[in-house]
């Protein structure tokens, strides 16, 4: 998706975002920079959405967590790409936690990286803005990340969500007065 959108720039980076860190930008208003240090962005993808070939050469079949259709159903519900303080192709976790402070960026345990978390940021008033499946984008409030469709089997009911009992006593102080969901 990156080499479609390479060669016009600023498709590639929300109007709020300006300067690198580099260049002094905070984590929540920065442009950061691919690997290769060529390419630049604000948005983070969803690695779930492309259509991947393992090394094999094989497809991935029916039964992986991969979508791939504009024709799903629920598909304003499968997350393309959408603000992010890394430009990374991600694969979010029901059981990602929450940063613990706006900008807290990515950590994990036993080989558990929460990748949520480059999406969870205070760039839009508690929310991010987000390209869905069905082409359409909308603002997403930051504790709805968890309950968006990121893949096929995806538990949109996980422990951070109100139907998986989360309480706003979990939530880190900075995220809990945003809208439960």
């Amino acid at each position: 998706m990156e080499d479609f959108y390479s060669n016009n720039r600023k498709s590639l980076l929300c109007p709020m975002t300006t300067k690198t860190r580099a260049e002094g930008a905070p984590v929540k208003y920065a442009i950061t920079v691919d690997y290769t240090y060529r390419q630049k962005s604000s948005y983070a993808t969803n690695e779930y959405i492309l259509d991947n070939i393992f090394s094999s050469g094989e497809a991935v079949g029916p039964g992986s967590h991969y979508c791939v259709s504009p024709k799903l159903p629920n598909a304003n519900n499968v997350p393309v790409m959408g603000d992010s303080a890394l430009w990374i192709r991600s694969k979010p976790d029901p059981n990602d936690s929450p940063p613990e402070y706006d900008g807290h960026g990515l950590t994990g345990t036993k080989g558990h990286i929460d990748i949520m978390r480059v999406f969870s940021i205070y760039r839009h008033d508690g929310a991010i803005n987000m390209l869905f499946m069905d082409w359409s984008v909308r603002k997403v409030g930051l504790k709805e990340l968890w309950t968006l469709k990121w893949h096929r089997s995806y538990d949109t009911a996980g422990p951070w969500t109100r139907a998986g009992g989360v309480q706003p006593k979990n939530w880190p102080e900075w995220m809990r007065s945003f809208k439960d969901y």
